[in-house]
């Protein structure tokens, strides 16, 4: 498959990426943030097993554009909860905080995703993230309660 091929992949992700979260904010505000949220991580979930199995490019570069979901719910939802669960004085104190926490976890994630690859295969990251989104529906479903 061609470089132009992939040009054309990511710009139906970015697309795609453009347009659903103000669909998945409306859906958020109907049936609820915990609802939604635990869609996007089963989403993601079942992207991240996709790409574990995928060997070929193309079927690659379509599980990419399918990608563009779970991206999407995890860019909109947990922003809506981070709004709701503090006080509106503190808020751009729970945000600062919310990015802090994910650009830490950034780091060892990557090299946990680059070890894995290298030591196990390649699709072992995705398997990883795979079962840590289950286990993160799993939590969060116990712990979350959303307010009234």
């Amino acid at each position: 498959m061609g470089r132009y091929a992939h040009n054309y992949t990511s710009y139906i992700f970015n697309i795609l990426y453009a347009l659903l979260p103000l669909k998945i904010g409306i859906l958020s505000d109907r049936y609820g943030e915990k609802i939604m949220l635990i869609t996007g991580i089963f989403t993601a979930a079942i992207v991240s097993f996709l790409m574990g199995i995928i060997n070929t490019s193309i079927v690659s570069c379509f599980i990419f554009i399918l990608y563009a979901i779970p991206t999407a719910f995890m860019n909109t939802v947990p922003r809506s909860v981070v709004s709701k669960l503090v006080d509106e004085d503190v808020r751009g104190t729970a945000f600062g905080f919310y990015y802090i926490v994910i650009g830490i976890l950034d780091l060892p994630a990557s090299f946990i995703a680059g070890v894995l690859w290298e030591n196990i295969g390649k699709g072992s990251p995705f398997y990883f993230a795979s079962f840590l989104s289950i286990l993160s529906i799993i939590i969060f479903a116990i712990f979350f309660r959303e307010k009234k």
